[in-house]
């Protein structure tokens, strides 16, 4: 007799209708096909869409909180500017029109949004390996392959490339959300056996848990 695993079935963001859906989704008992847009006026026009689609104004507040944990996940946001979002969008405002503009002295920003989807992909191809390793992937780019989009990447720190792993702007572009796995054999936690020496001397079984008894009285 052959088992039969449940088939996975994998939504895109649209599909999620209902707040059985979005803790599904919380949990990892549902898989979900979504990839945040790069820039920050996409993911605006997105947060106002999923407000619209639940009607957050007319939900419980242990729903709105599952709701915005929703949103904190997926949106690429920080909590704090989340939740300025929503008040605003519960105010009546237009999300994807900014509320301030930066002051015309503001500070050049180094690295921008290209540079960002440059190294989510290095990362996606390398994996995320060491802050100096990766710094050294990004040198080699330009200083030997002469790739002009690590023309910036090429002097990124590796105290700076952890601050950028950190920001949600980079979050979103690279977090990889997956279902949780219910085979329990497919990680050997905790698993008691016999050395296997292999007739090979200095081979000491030690048991870590009972120190054996003394006196008729179990050890530690």
């Amino acid at each position: 007799m052959v088992d039969h695993l449940p088939m996975v079935i994998h939504l895109s963001e649209t599909q999620i209708r209902t707040l059985e859906q979005v803790r599904a989704v919380h949990d990892g008992t549902q898989a979900l096909e979504f990839s945040a847009a790069a820039d920050a006026h996409a993911r605006c026009e997105w947060i106002a869409s999923v407000l619209n689609r639940f009607r957050y104004g007319q939900l419980r507040r242990v729903d709105r909180g599952l709701l915005l944990r929703y949103l904190r996940r997926f949106g690429g946001f920080s909590r704090a500017h989340i939740t300025r979002l929503v008040l605003r969008w519960l105010d009546g405002s237009d999300l994807t029109i900014p509320k301030r503009k930066a002051p015309p002295n503001a500070f050049a920003r180094r690295y921008t949004e290209a540079d960002l989807d440059t190294l989510a992909e290095v990362e996606h191809e390398y994996g995320q390996l060491s802050g100096p390793a990766t710094v050294a992937v990004l040198r080699r780019m330009y200083q030997i392959y002469g790739d002009e989009r690590f023309v910036r990447l090429q002097c990124l720190s590796s105290s700076h490339l952890y601050n950028l792993r950190r920001s949600a702007s980079y979050r979103a572009r690279h977090t990889v959300h997956t279902k949780t796995r219910s085979d329990p054999k497919g990680a050997a936690i905790a698993v008691r056996r016999a050395p296997t020496p292999e007739n090979r001397p200095g081979f000491i079984r030690i048991d870590s848990i009972h120190q054996g008894n003394f006196r008729g009285e179990r050890g530690l």
